[in-house]
């Protein structure tokens, strides 16, 4: 009986549990899945109309209230009709409604339920049955899609408690109520399992809460600049999202998420006489496509990817750029807006992104004066500010144009814990507080304390090179600008103090060019490997003599060494390659 079942479609079970009683009762314990693909309910005063589609085919049954009872059409391919004397017709549409749910196991593809009266609430009541009958629980109601319109605001969360909450991706709500605020409806799990969402007549009040959705329209209380910047990040990070549409009660001011976003919008007329202030932010990996974040005049908010193309001439393309930097921040400044398109400013990378918490602001200046805040540094300080000072180790910041005073930063808890910096175009009156550096790139008036560096420096275990670019007159030379190099050298080097049976074990692990640079190194070095002579392990050698050029080719393994030898005037050019 189970394999004949098997081969049966819900009609057919149907049929079946009105042939005898025995039949029904094996029908309802067994409980064959219906495999019905779409479910449509349409509630009305006198009407109910219940859709059932499976593949190609389609069952219409609509049950009509009648004096004296129940008139019951019945379509599938044919029509069938008859008056149920008695019988009341939503008490018809329940039962047949809860039979068909003891029988749908598979996952449907698409539910709606419409409904103008509070008929509609009777087949949610139907559906809370369902779900909490001890019997019928462990088979909960699986669709992909879930469409409901006209109900009341109060039964809008019995029909999702009434879904399975893995399957549901899609929800789709029109109420009967004007902006009802409904915030429960974002702390079901149902909801957290969304993809995409629309929703008429329902108001929330996080913003925040859509930020885990592909497709979002819907009625929000208040969005602020704060809120725009969060979804902005998560949306121009996520390789799902296609288009976010917002009607708020109130937006925030424009000049706040002017300020928060460092940029002015571009400003074009919409339709109806509106007016849109647009951003356009660089995706990560993707140069066909922005995001375009519009907030017009009229406090809708719309979020979208459009073809870069089609991001005007004369608009700025704010751009995001994530750098591999471990334990790190990279700001980069670029003053010369007038001639670029993209505002470039670097985020925290891996951990730390999640620090940084939002990119540093900039004054509400037209893009040609962007770069203006950061001659003076205040933005870098802001931009620290949103990072663990514990966990900061790199730092690097540039900008274009000539070189400014900045030493505010020092004073910093961030600059007490760094290891590694870079300061370009960016002078520092007091060098002493570099001296915890491992290593160091910057400008200076002065290098009176160089003296007191290489103490440090040397005595250092962990310091690896500091790079001074100063400012000032030396006797070294006429120009204003020298580089100052400090790098750390042992005076005298721990492997020429190894035995030389230790010694030679070195030099068996070593290859032939590391044997050839190991000679360079200093002549105590070079003599003792001239007297062990190590073996170079070559597999080939080529020797290729020309009038004036001999080439020395040598293979090992993979590695292939190319030295060429040519005859200059007074003297000779020696070029060597390997690969």
């Amino acid at each position: 009986m189970n394999r004949v079942l098997r081969h049966c479609e819900y009609p057919d079970f149907v049929s079946l549990r009105k042939t005898c009683r025995s039949l029904r009762e094996f029908v309802d314990t067994a409980k064959p899945d219906g495999r019905v693909d779409k479910v449509w309910i349409n509630c009305n005063v006198n009407e109910v109309i219940f859709r059932l589609k499976m593949g190609e085919k389609v069952i219409n049954v609509e049950y009509n209230n009648e004096k004296g009872g129940c008139f019951h059409r019945h379509k599938s391919g044919s029509y069938t009709s008859s008056v149920l004397k008695g019988m009341d017709f939503m008490e018809m549409f329940k039962n047949d409604f809860s039979v068909f749910l003891g029988h749908q196991k598979s996952l449907l593809q698409d539910m709606t339920i419409n409904g103008k009266t509070a008929e509609i609430e009777q087949a949610f009541n139907v559906l809370k049955a369902h779900a909490e009958n001890i019997k019928t629980r462990s088979l909960p109601l699986k669709t992909t899609k879930l469409w409901l319109s006209g109900l009341p605001a109060s039964q809008v969360l019995l029909a999702l408690s009434s879904v399975d909450v893995q399957s549901l991706r899609f929800l789709s709500i029109s109420i009967r109520e004007q902006s009802a605020l409904l915030d429960e409806i974002t702390e079901t799990e149902q909801w957290r399992h969304l993809t995409e969402c629309s929703i008429s007549g329902i108001r929330i009040s996080d913003v925040r809460r859509i930020s885990h959705l592909n497709t979002f329209r819907g009625h929000v209380t208040m969005v602020s600049a704060a809120d725009l910047d969060h979804l902005k990040t998560v949306f121009i990070n996520s390789s799902t999202f296609f288009h976010c549409k917002m009607n708020c009660n109130t937006v925030a001011d424009l000049s706040e998420i002017t300020e928060t976003f460092g940029v002015q919008p571009y400003i074009s007329r919409g339709s109806f006489n509106g007016v849109y202030n647009r951003w356009f932010f660089r995706i990560p990996n993707d140069k066909s496509r922005v995001l375009s974040l519009n907030v017009n005049s009229v406090n809708i908010i719309d979020i979208g990817r459009i073809v870069t193309a089609r991001v005007p001439n004369d608009a700025v393309i704010i751009e995001i750029m994530i750098q591999n930097v471990v334990f790190g921040c990279r700001i980069v400044c670029n003053s010369s807006w007038a001639s670029s398109k993209i505002l470039k400013i670097n985020e925290l990378h891996g951990s730390l992104q999640k620090r940084f918490g939002k990119l540093p602001k900039t004054s509400k200046k037209s893009p040609e004066k962007l770069g203006d805040p950061w001659r003076s540094f205040p933005q870098v300080l802001r931009a620290l500010s949103y990072i663990d000072a514990k966990f900061l180790s790199i730092l690097q910041v540039s900008k274009n144009g000539g070189i400014v005073d900045f030493n505010e930063i020092t004073a910093t808890e961030h600059w007490k814990h760094l290891n590694h910096c870079v300061l370009l175009n960016f002078a520092k009156s007091d060098i002493c507080q570099i001296s915890h550096f491992d290593e160091f790139h910057g400008v200076t008036n002065s290098i009176t304390v160089a003296d007191f560096l290489k103490k440090t420096f040397v005595n250092s275990s962990t310091f690896n090179r500091c790079i001074i670019r100063y400012n000032g007159t030396i006797s070294l030379s006429d120009t204003v600008e020298k580089i100052f190099w400090i790098h750390k050298m042992a005076s005298v080097s721990p492997l020429l103090k190894l035995p030389e049976d230790a010694m030679d074990s070195v030099l068996h692990y070593c290859d032939y060019l590391e044997i050839a640079r190991l000679r360079k190194t200093c002549r105590s070095l070079r003599d003792f490997i001239d007297t062990a002579k190590p073996d170079a392990r070559m597999d080939k050698m080529e020797i290729d003599c020309d009038a004036n050029k001999v080439i020395f080719r040598l293979r090992m393994g993979e590695t292939i060494i190319d030295t060429v030898y040519r005859n200059r005037m007074g003297g000779c050019y020696v070029f060597n390659n390997t690969n």
